[in-house]
């Protein structure tokens, strides 16, 4: 009932924008470097390679799991080259292992959780079935980090309230919390299917919104928490464009308002502060309602992009 909209299908988000981003303002057509910092099942990294069929590609994914679904689409292609690590993670001396040191023109960030990682992976961010409640993206790079059943399991009310009111803003934070340190007193939370039994009884039915489950919202906040997503973020909007040649263009797409508001302060910010670069639209991108029919999950998009310009020499600023 809540997740029709994610299909076993995967459907780049946007990737005609992105596509015709990079067409209408990077001058040359031959030879260019990309990097996909979300690699995921490799669906823009495929439209990459399609419209661009000489150029080199590197792609990131923080999940073991999504590097081999994603070759697995992507055949024996020499021209493509991936790293299992967090976009935040990429360093100069990757690049150099690569013999890639003067950068990308173009690189792109797409935010959005995988529909494998919601339908198939067993973590616990699916509303069905029962699976355990884990919601970590990269159970193999970092045995210590917090799993969810350890959040809701252990952390302190301030704490869960912090993270459910300003990672979900969601509005019956409180009444959550309180039933939630109530039933772990004597039963902990196990399973993805006990924590959206214990939202779904403590919001009144006549309040919960009508096209998506009452504990998408606390959902979201605990994915965030688990997988330190805006920290990585955060970092990855200073350091990415670090790595773009001159005229080089950096693309995200966001979905929803937290992460947005962060992209685009971010962005902002270094447009402000950094005269080598400029936004190429004004307001972000949003996706065509043919889009939003072929693929429900892309309504909520934002694209937001910047350009390095020409003449900065190739330097790292």
């Amino acid at each position: 009932m809540y997740e029709e909209e994610f299909q076993a299908v995967h459907f780049p988000v946007m990737w005609q924008d992105v596509l015709r981003t990079v067409q209408e303002n990077i001058p040359k057509s031959k030879g260019l470097r990309f990097l996909d910092g979300t690699g995921g099942e490799a669906g823009h990294v495929l439209k990459f390679a399609e419209a661009y069929p000489d150029s080199e590609i590197l792609f990131l994914d923080r999940d073991p799991t999504m590097i081999q679904r994603a070759w697995s689409r992507l055949g024996d292609r020499k021209n493509i080259k991936s790293i299992n690590c967090n976009y935040s993670e990429l360093a100069q001396s990757d690049l150099e292992d690569l013999g890639w040191r003067d950068g990308f023109d173009g690189i792109l960030l797409d935010l959005g959780i995988s529909t494998y990682h919601i339908l198939e992976s067993g973590r616990g961010f699916s509303f069905k079935g029962t699976e355990n409640f884990d919601m970590r993206l990269d159970t193999n790079l970092n045995t210590k980090q917090v799993t969810a059943a350890e959040i809701v399991n252990t952390y302190p009310s301030k704490e869960l309230e912090r993270i459910f009111y300003e990672y979900g803003e969601e509005r019956w934070t409180k009444k959550i919390v309180e039933r939630l340190l109530e039933r772990r007193r004597t039963n902990p939370i196990e399973s993805n299917n006990d924590f959206s039994k214990l939202v779904e009884s403590t919001i009144p039915r006549k309040f919960w919104p009508p096209k998506t489950h009452p504990a998408t919202r606390v959902y979201q906040a605990i994915r965030i928490e688990v997988n330190q997503e805006f920290q990585h973020l955060k970092k990855a909007l200073v350091e990415l464009p670090k790595f773009l040649k001159p005229d080089g263009i950096f693309q995200i797409i966001s979905f929803h308002s937290l992460e947005d508001r962060i992209v685009k302060h971010s962005l902002r910010e270094l447009v402000m502060s950094n005269k080598e670069f400029s936004f190429i639209y004004k307001k972000p991108l949003l996706p065509s309602e043919e889009e939003m029919k072929l693929n429900p999950a892309s309504r909520s998009a934002k694209l937001r992009a910047i350009q390095r310009s020409a003449d900065t020499r190739n330097k790292r600023y």
